[in-house]
């Protein structure tokens, strides 16, 4: 499973976000309405079972299952059923739904492009609030991990399986180019000449391959120390406004417009895929930059011989310059506000369990970012960083990564819309209608105009 935040399904995602504001009440606010109470109820003769709405695939969801065997195995007061749903964009329509029915799962993983929306349904109680009443320790979480999922001092939701981007490259083709894998590309415009050694010499047709998405120049705005909305990127308070259109963020507008004009670049389009990854695959392009849990699935299919002579590796997500990071993304853990006090004292105790350190080192094995500085010392987790280097890339870009609003991520009401703007905009420059300062203005023009759509409906 991979998030990043790909564009998905963005018509029927802001449709969900309408309908579960309204579903709401509409004015938005904290979602503690039934607050936190850490402990089980005394004596309790029967389990108390939760539900727990879930979009892990493939081996993600398998070792999602066995952690629900062990908590199982380890306790008999809670039961846990898992339900998977078929992307984050479900979550938010099947929440819209099961609040008009009740039917609403005790814990929910949601994906940060997300927080405002849940933010604004109070739907969820803060994760925070159970942190407070059961004294929970927080210093072995790594600060940007909590800074992703905390707005206005509440840590909203309990940080999970978390990952960034990075650059995928195939280390046979550097070294038919005479370049060195072991030092891929920190910034873009090392990432340009890499590409120009490689198309010059005939190794492959391009340099890079990328999806004209959202998603990614927003990746990029971060990785730069930029942030994507005003009001600390959405951290302070509510963003009112997009925050896209300056002389840095054009730097990379003209980089990518460049690349894709000289024949460096791939352009495979907004629709989310594989695409970019076969490229790679199909010896079309050397690089491309996705988000870390595909880094396993990727090394596995492509060591299936399909691919011969491509050797998958993994370095930092290069920027304008070679220090700094992207913002994290992906998923975390959130408690249902509409459930019982048992219930909730249930989930928080499973969610306790999923953030252990040796869960996280797990969810690190499979490519996400290990959030804890104690998971980091697991020796399944650190056997699988020595037998395959590219899986610590992404623990040592976060590490590398200096905690500002913009490496926090941005906090976006109708985040759907938004990532739409910018995908729009990338889409027109790629084609020829726009210069790149016209699509960053463009970008934000409409951007900004989403945002006060949204927080129009809400009365904000």
């Amino acid at each position: 499973m991979h998030d990043g935040r790909p564009a998905r399904c963005v018509l029927g995602a802001m449709l969900a976000v309408a309908t579960i504001v309204g579903a709401c009440g509409g004015t938005g606010g904290d979602a503690s309405r039934g607050g936190c109470d850490p402990r089980l109820p005394a004596g309790a003769g029967t389990p108390v079972r939760i539900t727990m709405w879930h979009v892990m695939t493939a081996t993600h969801e398998d070792r999602l299952r066995e952690m629900v065997r062990a908590f199982h195995a380890r306790q008999r007061a809670v039961r846990v059923r898992l339900v998977r749903v078929a992307s984050y964009d479900d979550v938010l329509v099947k929440l819209k739904a099961g609040l008009a029915s009740g039917d609403v799962a005790d814990v929910i993983q949601a994906e940060s492009g997300q927080l405002q929306t849940l933010i604004d349904s109070r739907a969820t109680v803060p994760v925070g609030d159970c942190v407070r009443a059961d004294r929970y320790p927080t210093d072995d979480f790594l600060p940007p991990a909590l800074a992703l999922w905390t707005t206005e001092g509440i840590l909203r939701a309990m940080p999970w399986n978390t990952s960034s981007t990075i650059l995928y490259f195939d280390a046979g083709a550097f070294k038919e180019a005479g370049l060195d894998p072991a030092r891929p590309p920190r910034t873009l415009d090392e990432v340009r000449a890499a590409s120009e050694e490689i198309v010059r010499r005939g190794v492959r047709p391009h340099g890079i391959a990328l999806r004209a998405a959202g998603y990614l120049m927003s990746a990029l705005y971060s990785r730069n120390g930029l942030t994507l909305v005003n009001h600390d990127n959405g951290r302070a308070r509510r963003a009112t406004a997009a925050t896209l259109a300056s002389p840095r963020a054009l730097r990379i507008w003209e980089w990518w417009a460049d690349m894709a004009r000289d024949g460096l670049l791939l352009d495979v389009g907004p629709k989310e895929g594989i695409d970019h990854f076969l490229a790679v695959g199909n010896k079309q392009a050397a690089m491309t930059i996705d988000g870390s849990p595909s880094l396993g699935p990727i090394i596995e299919v492509l060591g299936t011989g399909q691919f011969p002579g491509v050797e998958p590796a993994a370095g930092p997500t290069p920027g304008l310059r070679a220090d700094g990071g992207p913002a994290l993304g992906d998923g975390a853990l959130f408690i249902s506000a509409r459930t019982t006090p048992a219930r909730r004292a249930a989930a928080w105790r499973f969610i306790r369990f999923l953030a252990a350190p040796a869960r996280i080192a797990t969810l690190g094995v499979e490519g996400f970012i290990p959030v804890r500085r104690s998971a980091a010392d697991d020796p399944a987790l650190r056997r699988r960083w020595t037998e395959q280097p590219a899986f610590r890339v992404v623990y040592d870009q976060l590490l590398a990564t200096p905690d500002t609003p913009a490496t926090a991520g941005a906090v976006i009401p109708d985040g759907p819309g938004f990532t739409e703007a910018i995908t729009d905009a990338l889409v027109r420059m790629l084609s020829g209608a726009l210069t790149p300062r016209a699509a960053m203005l463009e970008a934000q023009r409409v951007a900004t105009a989403s945002i006060r759509e949204y927080n129009l409906r809400l009365g904000r």
